[in-house]
């Protein structure tokens, strides 16, 4: 029925197939997912995108592990762009509650910069919120601040925000003295709980001049006041630190 011209055939044959998922056991559904693959592999179906992707869309039901090798190699960028968001989406469903493999992100992690957002950024956003990236990521997580889309300019900072290192601790800082409000606001909040703050909020706390920033900067020092060295602390900053 993946082969019928009719497209509404196609549907009801993906919803025929997809309402029997429920009722499978885990060993059933590992070996449908097997069988599906193979299917996947076959000439008729590389040869049709719509059995293509109804078949990508079933493995997304199925969201058997297994599944992952091949349903990331349907995200490629020579793939067609209905392909890769309905690979994506299943590939989001397959990782519902799984750790998201580091193949996985390094495949997928360049697609923040698609062009295409609905397709392919936004189905990848929704993975990589999910991902624990390893500190490796940060400088680009520091590029993409400055990306194209808010979504993922807000997703660089949450990353950069949930890390405790020093380096995303200084994107941080870049980010609190840049142009958009919503990120400023959002790297605040990150640096107040930073671990790596203190050292670098320090300098810049004692060299500022403008009153306006330098009560910013004592806002985000506060929270770590007792790591401070109080010999190195001016008098008035000091009575700013000290009030509720």
């Amino acid at each position: 029925f993946f082969f019928d011209p009719s497209f509404e055939v196609v549907k009801m044959a993906g919803r025929a197939l997809r309402g029997e998922i429920s009722a499978m056991t885990p060993a059933e559904k590992k070996a449908a997912t097997r069988v599906t693959l193979s299917f996947l592999k076959s000439r008729p179906v590389r040869d049709s995108r719509a059995a293509t992707n109804s078949t990508l869309i079933y493995l997304g039901y199925l969201a058997h592990t297994d599944a992952i090798p091949a349903l990331l190699g349907y995200t490629s960028v020579d793939r067609f762009r209905s392909t890769r968001r309905h690979a994506l989406g299943s590939l989001r469903n397959t990782l519902l509650g799984e750790t998201v493999p580091a193949r996985v992100m390094e495949t997928i992690f360049p697609y923040l910069d698609d062009p295409d957002f609905e397709s392919v950024v936004a189905p990848t956003l929704a993975i990589l919120e999910k991902a624990s990236l390893p500190t490796g990521y940060e400088r680009e997580l520091r590029r993409l601040v400055g990306g194209r889309y808010p979504q993922v300019r807000q997703f660089a900072v949450r990353k950069l925000a949930s890390s405790r290192t020093k380096t995303s601790a200084e994107a941080l800082l870049d980010v609190m003295e840049g142009k958009h409000e919503e990120l400023r606001r959002s790297a605040v909040r990150a640096l107040k709980n930073s671990p790596q703050a203190p050292s670098l909020l320090r300098p810049r706390l004692l060299t500022e001049k403008d009153p306006d920033r330098a009560w910013a900067l004592v806002h985000l020092v506060k929270p770590h006041a007792d790591s401070l060295k109080p010999a190195r602390v001016p008098d008035w900053i000091k009575t700013k630190l000290e009030m509720d």
